[in-house]
C-alpha cells in the first residue's frame, strides 16, 4: 500500500503525478533509510518519488525496492555526477513540478505542498528553495537559499542563524541544490543542469540562467528540510570551485561587464592564490590546474554564451543587483588564513567597487 499522496508506477490507470521528487543516491542507503520514510509522510498534491541509484555498491536498489515499493528506482550503469544524475531523473519524471532533494536529509510533512504553493504564488515563474535546517540541530539554519558573490562564490544564506529568522518567503540569488523545486515549464525553456559544470556550482549556474531568462529564485519558509551538512574543502573540491566559478562568470556576464569587474576580480584572484598557498602544495597545484581546466572548456563556454544570449531577458545591471560583494570566507574553510582586519578592509573595498560598477554597468 502506498503512503497517502504518494503515487506508484505500478498503477497505470492512475493520472500522472503533479510533483516528482528526485533523490540521487551514491552508496547512501544509510541516508535513504531516514530520508524516504519522511517523504512517505508528506502532504500536498499527488507525488512520485524517484531514487536515482547512481551505480551504488551498497545494495541500494534492492533494499529500496523491498522496503519502499512505492519508490520508482532508476539505475545507472556507471557513476554520474550531480548534474547528469539529476537530469536523468528529470527525464524519467512525470510531474509538472520537479523537486531535487539530497539523500542525506529528512523532510517536514509540508515539504512539497509549501514548495508548490510558493511556485503557484509566483505564477510558476520561479525556482523555489526550502528552508534547510541542520539535521542534528533543527533550530539552526543550514541555508535559506544561497548568496552569490559577483566573483561567483556561492554560500549558504543564513548559515548558523536561528531557523526562525527565515520566517517569510524572500527573493534569493540562488536556490540550494540540497532541496528546491523547478516547474517543468521553466526547465523546458532554459534547459536542465549544465553537465559540464561538474561538480559544484551546478545549482548556482541554473539559478543565474533562470534569472537571465526572466524568472525568479525564492524561498518557501514552510517547506522545511533537515540536512546533514558539514564543511569540507579538499584540494580536489578547491580545484573544481575555482574552475567552475570562472566558467560560470564567462557564461553569464557580457564582455563589457566582465571588463568593468576585472580589477575587483583580480583582487579576489590574489586572495584565492594566497588562500591556496596557505594550505600548501596540493592546493597550489589545484589552483594552477584550474586555469588549464578553464582553457580546455573554452569551446563549451562559447556554446553556453550563445545559449545565454538566446535566453537573456534582464540586464547585467539587474543581475549584479542580485549579488553580494563580501567574500564568504567563513564558509570556505574552518581555518583562519587571513586576519579579520584584512578581510574587513578587502570586503569594504569590494563593496565600494560593486556599487561603482552598478552605476557604470547600464546594459
Amino acid at each position: 500500500m502506498n503512503p497517502v499522496g504518494i503515487m506508484s508506477r505500478s498503477a497505470p490507470m492512475e493520472p500522472p503525478p503533479v510533483v516528482s521528487v528526485i533523490v540521487v543516491a551514491t552508496d547512501e542507503l544509510h541516508h535513504l533509510r531516514e530520508c524516504l520514510p519522511s517523504l512517505a509522510r508528506i502532504n500536498g498534491p499527488p507525488t512520485e518519488v524517484i531514487v536515482v541509484d547512481n551505480a551504488s555498491t551498497d545494495g541500494t536498489g534492492v533494499a529500496v525496492a523491498t522496503a519502499f515499493p512505492w519508490v520508482h528506482i532508476v539505475r545507472t550503469e556507471q557513476r554520474l555526477g550531480y548534474a547528469p544524475a539529476n537530469n536523468l531523473g528529470f527525464r524519467k519524471a512525470r510531474g509538472s513540478y520537479l523537486v531535487v532533494l539530497n539523500p542525506d536529509t529528512r523532510v517536514h510533512s509540508n515539504f512539497v505542498s509549501a514548495l508548490v504553493a510558493e511556485s503557484v504564488k509566483h505564477g510558476d515563474r520561479a525556482l523555489v528553495t526550502s528552508r534547510i535546517c541542520l539535521f542534528d540541530d533543527p533550530a539552526t539554519l543550514n541555508a535559506c537559499g544561497n548568496t552569490v558573490h559577483f566573483g561567483l562564490l556561492a554560500a549558504c544564506q543564513g548559515l548558523g542563524e536561528p531557523a526562525e529568522t527565515c520566517t517569510e518567503a524572500s527573493v534569493v540569488a540562488a536556490v540550494s541544490g540540497c532541496a528546491f523545486l523547478v516547474p517543468r515549464s521553466i526547465l523546458r525553456h532554459i534547459g536542465p543542469f549544465d553537465e559540464s559544470i561538474y561538480p559544484y556550482l551546478e545549482d548556482t549556474e541554473l539559478s543565474l540562467r533562470a534569472w537571465i531568462a526572466g524568472y525568479t529564485c525564492v524561498t518557501a519558509r514552510n517547506s522545511i528540510v533537515y540536512h546533514k551538512y558539514s564543511l569540507r574543502l579538499t584540494a580536489k573540491k578547491f580545484y573544481y570551485i575555482e574552475r567552475n566559478r570562472w566558467l560560470v562568470m564567462l557564461r553569464c556576464y557580457r564582455l563589457r561587464t566582465f571588463l568593468v569587474l576585472l580589477p575587483a576580480l583580480a583582487i579576489v584572484e590574489v586572495l584565492s592564490w594566497a588562500y591556496a598557498i596557505s594550505l600548501g602544495p596540493r592546493n597550489i597545484l589545484a589552483k594552477a590546474r584550474s586555469y588549464i581546466g578553464i582553457c580546455r572548456m573554452i569551446r563549451d563556454v562559447a556554446e553556453a554564451r550563445k545559449h545565454m544570449r538566446s535566453l537573456r531577458r534582464i540586464s547585467d545591471r539587474a543581475l549584479l543587483g542580485k549579488m553580494i560583494a563580501s567574500l564568504p570566507v567563513n564558509q570556505l574553510t574552518t581555518k583562519r588564513q587571513f586576519s579579520r582586519g584584512l578581510l574587513r578592509f578587502v570586503n569594504e573595498c569590494l563593496e565600494c567597487y560593486l556599487q561603482v560598477a552598478h552605476h557604470v554597468v547600464r546594459w
